[in-house]
């Protein structure tokens, strides 16, 4: 082989401020929170050779319902800010920076929207669990 033309330094290692990094965090937050009742799962998509990520909810006890809470994506390919969160049709949001981007997601989280959606995946959970014939 000729002369490998390549840095000997390249890392695998993502910045613990990328968007992924901190989208995991707060799915094992979740699962923290809710005592495992409800979990989150960041799901790799690739439209038009974006990487973007669909935050979902999941509740094992219903059969894995999943419950897309948002969609993320960086407006530069593979630059990871800025990026695009897309929480509906009507509410698209922008972060330019780690710091902007906890704090969308912590509006996403607090939001009515959301909190109503946890509720009620939390109540069917519990009626579910409560129920040995429904469990079954």
């Amino acid at each position: 082989m000729s002369e490998n033309l390549w840095p000997d330094d390249l890392s695998s290692e993502l910045d613990p401020d990328s968007p992924l990094v901190i989208l995991q965090e707060q799915a094992e937050a979740l699962a923290l929170r809710t005592h495992g009742l409800l979990q989150a799962e960041v799901v790799l998509i690739t439209p038009n050779d974006i990487l973007s990520f669909n935050f979902v909810l999941v509740a094992p006890a219903l059969d894995d319902y999943r419950y897309r809470l948002f969609k993320v994506w960086p407006d530069n390919k593979l630059d990871p800010y800025p990026v695009t969160l897309d929480v509906s049709s009507a509410d698209q949001r922008k972060a330019a920076t780690a710091a902007e981007f906890r704090e969308e997601l912590r509006r996403i989280f607090f939001s009515n929207a959301t909190r109503r959606a946890i509720s009620e995946l939390l109540g069917y959970t519990t009626a579910v669990l409560s129920d040995p014939q429904r469990a079954a």
